[in-house]
């Protein structure tokens, strides 16, 4: 047994006060390192990268209107896009597309409303592409057309017979030669013993040439799984998430608003990338529920009136009237069946600029009327936002302007092209 003499004693002490103030330290700075990360990655999970007060505002500058105060008058627009002109065209569901001059002056007019070719019995999208052509696509008679620059019919074609009847089809785009691409969704089960269970749905993504020949597909889309039962179907929510697509020079974009996901492939079915964009949902408040049945039964309105007006010029006012009071009663069950989501998805709509540019449509409180919508940048960031009012409505998107539908007090048309100076850096 070693016995330590009393100066012994006292160095041993000091040198233990030493070491004890050492680990205190380091163990205070490595606490405090790890306050500070854990902060800082609660700041990265809550902090909204759509923030409006940190992001800049685009201004918008009016160019010119057309429709409203002048020749042709324009009636339920339904779609519109850039040319390479640079001119706009614009279809409305008289069936026919307007073509206008950058500074708004009147060019020509393409198709007409009937059935035959070179006609409309509804023009639901518009495409330009190459040396100023113009593609229509009119789900009523499943069928694309094509319009040279002056007008002359270049191609027309029925792709559906080359898909799957168990499928729903609906319009992507084109491509600037004219190839086009349908998005194919599978249609619910229908074996009668199907019990209740969570379905995945693969929607792919098929192009067809000019001809209406089925070239490839070129890209595919895995939805979330959905409870789906054999007697009620898929579960329905309010508010639900859903597939955005587009093509725009060349590429198609794919995206899921549920969680911002977008993918990117090129006309031969390659995945260029994979972006992502984590973003807290909001959850959904008694108003939010008020305002989208609102949102809800003025779309099925917007959808029926055609058919209503139709109805009550060839069997009468009465039968109309029917009509439209069986819609409210679809309405009502509707809002007995469907469930409102907890959560509001990512966001409300998608749109692809010509220049690649990606702009997400923003879900607002239910007490503002305008609408909102980022621009993202190159690295998928949010780098600006503009703000409409209730009354207007993004139609297209071009490099430096937009296209926008406008309704005045008495719901009369017209159609604005807007300048703005923003940056996707």
């Amino acid at each position: 047994m070693t016995i330590l003499n009393p100066i012994e004693v006292a160095l041993l002490m000091s040198d233990l006060t030493h070491i004890t103030r050492t680990l205190c330290y380091h163990v205070l700075v490595f606490a405090a390192a790890l306050l500070l990360s854990a902060c800082a990655q609660s700041d990265q999970r809550t902090r909204d990268p759509f923030e409006p007060t940190t992001l800049p505002q685009f201004e918008l500058r009016e160019l010119f209107e057309v429709g409203r105060n002048s020749e042709p008058l324009l009636n339920e627009v339904t779609a519109a896009a850039f040319l390479d002109s640079p001119e706009i065209a614009v279809a409305s569901n008289e069936g026919e597309i307007l073509v206008f001059g950058i500074e708004g002056e009147f060019l020509r007019r393409l198709g007409r409303s009937g059935e035959g070719p070179g006609e409309f019995r509804f023009i639901q999208d518009i495409v330009g592409l190459d040396d100023n052509r113009v593609l229509a696509w009119d789900p009523a008679l499943d069928r694309v057309t094509v319009f040279e620059r002056d007008g002359r019919l270049d191609f027309t074609c029925t792709p559906l017979r080359a898909l799957s009847r168990q499928a729903g089809v609906s319009f992507v785009g084109a491509f600037p030669d004219g190839r086009f691409v349908l998005e194919e969704r599978p249609l619910p089960p229908t074996e009668e013993n199907n019990t209740a269970r969570m379905v995945s749905d693969t929607i792919p993504y098929l192009m067809f040439d000019r001809s209406g020949a089925l070239v490839r597909t070129i890209g595919e889309f895995v939805r979330p799984p959905r409870y789906y039962d054999a007697r009620t179907g898929y579960q329905q929510y309010l508010f639900d998430s859903s597939v955005r697509s587009a093509i725009v020079a060349g590429e198609l974009y794919v995206g899921e608003n549920n969680l911002i996901v977008l993918q990117r492939f090129d006309s031969t079915g390659t995945l260029l990338t994979t972006l992502a964009l984590e973003r807290e949902p909001r959850p959904v408040t008694e108003l939010d529920i008020e305002a989208g049945w609102r949102a809800w039964a003025e779309r099925i309105v917007v959808q029926q009136g055609q058919m209503f007006a139709q109805a009550a010029a060839s069997l009468g006012e009465r039968t109309a009237a029917e009509m439209q009071r069986g819609a409210d009663e679809a309405v009502a069950r509707a809002k007995e069946n469907i469930e409102p989501a907890e959560f509001l998805p990512a966001y409300k709509s998608m749109l692809v600029g010509g220049d690649l540019a990606l702009w997400l449509e923003d879900y607002l409180h239910p007490t503002e009327d305008n609408t909102r919508w980022f621009l993202m940048g190159s690295d998928f960031q949010p780098t600006g936002w503009i703000e409409l009012p209730p009354n207007e409505r993004l139609l297209a998107a071009g490099p430096s302007e937009l296209i926008v539908l406008r309704k005045d007090e008495l719901d009369v048309e017209s159609v604005v092209v807007y300048r703005g100076e923003w940056s996707r850096q």
